[in-house]
Parts: structure tokens; sequence; C-alpha cells
């Protein structure tokens, strides 16, 4: 049997009905003409979670999970923050943004990327280049809406190009992650 999800509770699709037709169940999902309640609407929780890292992390040539280990939100605990992942508690599109701030350790003419991995399989990139002998800041972020089923999976990974390195630097407001389900 189908399930919502509620602000904390789970209940069943059974649970619903039509007041327009009568049907049974205990919570109204439309009122009288088929309208869809505006406070049902209201009631369904969303997925919404903002992680980031506590610790610098160096960024080579090999692709590398972004290690995401502390939470500003996640109320319903749907990213693990030992295997930087996040599970879908619903079908339904996901907003993904993704930032990552630092350093460049090598080349200062390097090319990042950041990514985004479905089920471990890469689904979107953002490529960030610099100019040659630029200075200052790296940084690397990624963005999109992805369709997710309950169950799948999203991590994040960036990897540097050519023969330079980047150290992502911790901390809320350098290297976080937000996933909001739209």
């Amino acid at each position: 049997m189908a399930q919502a999800k509620t602000a904390g509770n789970s209940i069943l699709a059974s649970d619903f009905h039509d007041e327009s037709t009568g049907g049974a169940g205990k919570i109204p999902v439309t009122k009288a003409g088929g309208k869809i309640d505006p406070g049902f609407l209201s009631s369904v929780a969303k997925a919404f979670v903002r992680v980031f890292s506590t610790s610098n992390q160096t960024i080579t040539t090999t692709a590398t999970i972004v290690t995401l280990d502390s939470e500003s939100f996640d109320d319903d605990g749907l990213f693990d923050p030992v295997t930087y992942t996040f599970t879908a508690p619903n079908d339904g599109f996901y907003d993904i943004n993704f930032n990552g701030a630092g350093q460049p350790l090598g080349s200062r003419d390097d090319a990042e990327a950041a990514m985004i991995y479905k089920n471990g399989v890469e689904h979107s990139r953002a490529v960030h280049s610099k100019p040659e002998n630029s200075t200052g800041l790296a940084g690397v972020a990624v963005s999109d809406v992805v369709q997710l089923d309950a169950g799948d999976t999203i991590k994040i990974y960036v990897i540097c190009y050519r023969s330079g390195q980047m150290r992502m630097n911790a901390g809320s407001a350098n290297t976080y992650l937000t996933i909001r389900e739209l």
C-alpha cells in the first residue's frame, strides 16, 4: 500500500478520502467540488537537507567523494554523514546544490569539476576553469533538478584536471550541500 509522509508521521493511502465523492478514510485530500484542499498540501513534509564539511579536504586528479560530515539541518535523517549519502524518502523531483570553496594547491591554470552521482552513476557535472596564472580562491559548484524514486541515493564528487590540486575548506559557509524536494 502506498504511503505518504507527513510532518514526522507516516500515514497510509487508505487514510485519505475524497469528500467530493464521499470516499472512505480519515483525512480529506479534496474538498467538495473536487478541488485539492490546500491544508492537505501544506501538511505533507518535503525532504529538506543542508550538510557541510568539518575538515579541509584535498582534491586531486582522481574523482573523490566530498566528506560532508555535519548537518545544518536534516530533521528526518535522510543524509548519512558517515557514507556522505542522501537517500530520497519519496518519488519526485529534488533541487540539488553543492558549493566547494578553497585554494588551489597546484598549477594556477587548472580546472575542477563537481559532480552529482545518482545511485552510483554520474548524473550531472559542472566544470570550472581558471585562467593561466590566476590567484586567489578556487571553487566548484554544481546544481541540478534530479528526478528520484524513493530509495535512490545522491553523492557529490569533485575532481581536478591536469596536474593540479585543490584544498576545499571546511565550514558551513565554504563546502556545503542542500537538497530540497520540490
